[in-house]
């Protein structure tokens, strides 16, 4: 499989089959929404951050900071694209020169840091079995991520609560 460029769009021939890469711009932005709606609803590990570092270390040439940059302050995701960079660089060994920014508050740092590193609520509802005990352990998760919510996503707590639960109805192998 050999990875070619055409018009600054990415394929892979497979078998003589072009096969369309999505830009570094939409990885960047996509990998980092994703992290932080994980984050924010039940959390991520440090792989997925990890994941983060390496993407950039290996297309941060590609990516348009300038374009992400405009895109993160218009969705209020700059703190915690900043947050994310300055774990990768002070806590995981990456250089700092990979990233467009490392501004960070070290306190919020150290909080999301602690946790990534140690949730108050893990993945633990997977086993539990009782619809109804498993529906408190979520409710509660959800309160205790209250701090998340107002820290990274900004937007009113009752939209994020009714787009959840409408998640979860149409999913409902997910509740």
């Amino acid at each position: 499989m050999k990875k070619l460029a055409m018009d600054d769009r990415f394929f892979v021939d497979v078998q003589g089959e072009k096969l369309y890469l999505p830009s570094a711009n939409f990885n960047a932005l996509f990998l980092l929404r994703h992290m932080l709606l994980h984050f924010v609803a039940v959390g991520v590990n440090l792989r997925t951050v990890l994941d983060w570092g390496f993407f950039w270390q290996k297309h941060r040439k590609l990516v348009d900071v300038i374009w992400l940059d405009s895109i993160l302050a218009k969705f209020r995701m700059k703190e915690f694209f900043n947050t994310i960079n300055a774990i990768c660089v002070e806590d995981l060994g990456f250089t700092s020169e990979i990233f467009p920014s490392v501004q960070f508050l070290p306190e919020i740092k150290e909080q999301v840091l602690h946790e990534i590193l140690s949730p108050e609520y893990n993945r633990q509802d997977v086993h539990i079995s009782n619809l109804f005990k498993r529906l408190i352990f979520k409710i509660k998760r959800w309160r205790a991520s209250e701090w998340k919510r107002k820290l990274f996503l900004k937007e009113n707590t009752f939209t994020i609560l009714i787009w959840s639960i409408k998640s979860h109805l149409l999913k409902p192998g997910t509740i």
